[in-house]
């Protein structure tokens, strides 16, 4: 399978005003991407046979093979967003080790109420789970879509594209009675 022939910057910032060169790469490679087929999934087992957003498509092997099995391999995921937002790397080659590696779309920089930055990170690390915050939903998430064990990948979340929001996951009690018109409960968000 061929590599899609795009470079883009490592990351935009928010705020920062983007290129008409670096729009126009964005257009020119979606056009690519609508132009072409949809690649198989390599591989058996269920679920659909079409690549879907998030899947890891692309493994090539670099270094020496060991019993058939590289010490590294060069990935790509085929381009999704979570709620609407694309990560900033999404076109990215990403080099994993043969070990175990999570795949996770991390969601920062966001306000507790909309997602402003994703960006995808594959390491060793199993991602964080979510601390809930009064009034706000946290002020970062991480989302697993895929794992990869010696030049396999693993995907770990449903067809399509996620989505996320903040969301009331508990309840309290404030400790001292509230002014009057004040409500008499904290509200704990979390993204889900």
């Amino acid at each position: 399978m061929s590599k899609l022939p795009i470079n883009l910057p490592a990351r935009v910032s928010s705020g920062q005003p983007v290129s008409a060169d670096w729009a126009n790469s964005i257009r020119e490679a979606i056009a690519r991407l609508a132009n072409r087929k949809t690649p198989k999934k390599k591989g058996g087992g269920g679920g659909a046979s079409e690549i879907q957003p998030w899947d890891i498509y692309e493994m090539t092997g670099t270094g020496t093979p060991v019993s058939g099995v590289y010490p590294n391999y060069d990935c790509r995921v085929w381009p999704g967003s979570i709620s609407s937002m694309m990560p900033t790397n999404m076109m990215s080659v990403i080099t994993v080790p043969k070990d175990l590696t999570y795949w996770k779309a991390e969601c920062t920089s966001t306000d507790g109420k909309r997602i402003t930055l994703v960006e995808i990170v594959a390491d060793g690390t199993p991602p964080v789970s979510q601390s809930p915050r009064i009034s706000l939903a946290p002020a970062s998430f991480e989302i697993l879509f895929a794992v990869t064990l010696d030049g396999r990948a693993y995907r770990a979340i449903g067809d399509g594209n996620p989505t996320a929001a903040p969301h009331i996951a508990l309840v309290t009690d404030k400790a001292s009675p509230p002014s009057p018109g004040m409500p008499a409960q904290d509200l704990w968000y979390i993204w889900s």
